[in-house]
């Protein structure tokens, strides 16, 4: 890829978006503390030192929660901003319309709107398209995973099976998150029609989920990280070996994990509805 931009949509493996803080913020506390890099090194960490090194200029869109807000995130006071009026939204724009031959990694992280709901039609098929003319790529990616495993995953990890959760309950507010992150974007932000455990009504989300799906150009899965490392190293012009990460445990279970051997017939019933679009 010579130029362009390279937009990484997060769809919330394992646990979502809560807590989150960017790669930036995190290589700077690492380097303050005298470490080669942050103690806890994720996706996140990886694209936005894979970037560097390959001379991208790396852009994380996120908005963070009332709970969760960082000092990096002062300048946006009023969470309430359209994604036009952020800060970092802005410079976006201006890099990829008034740059020479822009090398841009962007990643959609928490709390953005949706690629099928707002950023394709709005944002990302005009910057296609303009870029383009100017002889460079946008270029979409993500990383999916079988939406059964996707939902015991996040029950999990949100202390569900710790605490003896409710699945079920939990099954409506999650339900084939996958589908819904690519078209509303993360789950704080869904509409609240979103939040049910309904299969035929989720059904309906599929066509539109899938003109998204072909808008990419290169999907992972979540079970095989390292080859979808290695096409995104050769994306961004990195030899292959350049850059290894622990991508094997960004979705090994941490914790308790609910005992499925032991689930009733209802929580059956739950999990299938529940994953149904995305599987």
């Amino acid at each position: 890829m010579k130029c362009g931009v390279l937009v990484y949509v997060h769809t919330g493996q394992v646990g979502g978006s809560q807590g989150y803080r960017s790669p930036a913020d995190d290589a700077a506390d690492a380097q303050a503390d005298g470490a080669a890099e942050p103690t806890a090194f994720g996706f996140s960490n990886w694209l936005y030192q894979a970037a560097r090194n390959a001379n991208f200029s790396f852009v994380d869109l996120y908005r963070a929660d009332h709970e969760h807000g960082t000092a990096a995130h002062q300048e946006l006071p009023n969470q309430e901003l359209q994604l036009h009026e952020w800060p970092a939204f802005k410079r976006l724009q201006a890099s990829v319309f008034n740059g020479t031959r822009p090398r841009l990694a962007v990643q959609v992280h928490a709390n953005v709107p949706g690629i099928g709901d707002s950023l394709w039609d709005l944002y990302l098929h005009p910057w296609q398209q303009y870029l383009q003319s100017q002889g460079c790529e946008l270029r979409l990616t993500t990383v999916l995973r079988g939406g059964s495993e996707r939902l015991k995953a996040d029950f999990d990890a949100s202390s569900g099976a710790n605490g003896g959760g409710d699945f079920c309950a939990f099954a409506a507010d999650h339900s084939n998150a996958q589908t819904k992150y690519l078209l509303s974007g993360s789950p704080a932000i869904w509409p609240p029609e979103m939040r049910r455990l309904d299969a035929a009504a989720d059904a309906l989300l599929l066509p539109r989920a899938s003109k998204v799906m072909k808008a990419m150009t290169l999907v992972g899965r979540a079970e095989q990280m390292d080859w979808y490392l290695q096409l995104l190293r050769a994306t961004l012009g990195l030899p292959r070996h350049k850059l290894s990460a622990p991508s094997a445990d960004w979705v090994s279970p941490r914790g308790a994990s609910k005992d499925w051997s032991t689930a009733s017939p209802e929580e059956q019933r739950c999990l299938a509805d529940g994953a149904s679009v995305d599987d």
